[in-house]
């Protein structure tokens, strides 16, 4: 994955995504961001062994069961749900519980279909025109 590396074409992408992509392009999107900048930084801390999938329909569709997921066979060995923001004026905390909340709904879905991890991530992103900022939670997984 491309990484941006310089300010205008940090804007450029900014304002394509912002104003040109619907909203499961800007979740995706906002998804890959985060990947980029953050997860692949802290792998370790998040406890993600071997590379993760991220659902680039943005609609948890088949065999994309989270937003972003690792999987072996059966077994999903770590997963997350991501929600975005492109706007400075959204509750990015609203935003993290919209994560949560669909994290367990996903969870409770595929529950008798595959082998789920004890705990799963919640991440939002707010992607700003000069700035990122991320929260996140860990979650239990009944």
């Amino acid at each position: 994955m491309n990484v941006v590396k310089y300010e205008r074409e940090y804007k450029t992408w900014y304002n394509d995504a912002a104003h040109g992509f619907g909203d499961h392009a800007q979740g995706v999107a906002g998804n890959m961001v985060g990947d980029a900048f953050f997860l692949r930084k802290f792998k370790d801390r998040f406890g993600i062994k071997g590379e993760s999938t991220i659902d680039g329909t943005g609609q948890n569709l088949g065999d994309y069961i989270f937003d972003e997921f690792v999987r072996e066979g059966n077994k999903i060995l770590w997963c997350s749900e991501w929600k975005s923001t492109y706007s400075e004026e959204t509750d990015l905390s609203s935003r993290l519980a919209e994560a949560k909340t669909e994290l367990m709904k996903r969870a409770d879905l595929v529950k008798n279909k595959v082998e789920l991890p004890e705990y799963g991530y919640a991440f939002a992103i707010r992607i700003a025109e000069s700035y990122v900022e991320i929260m996140w939670e860990r979650v239990k997984i009944p």
